[in-house]
């Protein structure tokens, strides 16, 4: 399974976020890391980041190969 957050509406969850405000680095990154290892635990699966490497996973070849579950909705 491969979770990412497209255009902005996930930015006011984050800007609202304990990370977004703590003033620590990385705050995005550890945000995604508290949301999707949350994700990843819920389907048994391990979660996998393209921070924190090397080495670095190939996560945008892996996007382009992807399907999407969810339809994205249009600009409409």
């Amino acid at each position: 399974m491969l979770v990412g957050f497209v255009g902005s509406e996930n930015w006011p969850a984050f800007a609202a976020s304990p990370e977004a405000a703590d003033g620590a680095p990385d705050p995005l990154d550890r945000w995604s890391s508290r949301l999707i290892t949350a994700i990843a635990g819920s389907v048994g699966a391990s979660p996998l980041f393209p921070f924190g490497g090397p080495p670095f996973l190939p996560f945008q070849r892996w996007a382009q190969r992807a399907e999407p579950s969810i339809p994205r909705r249009s600009a409409s």
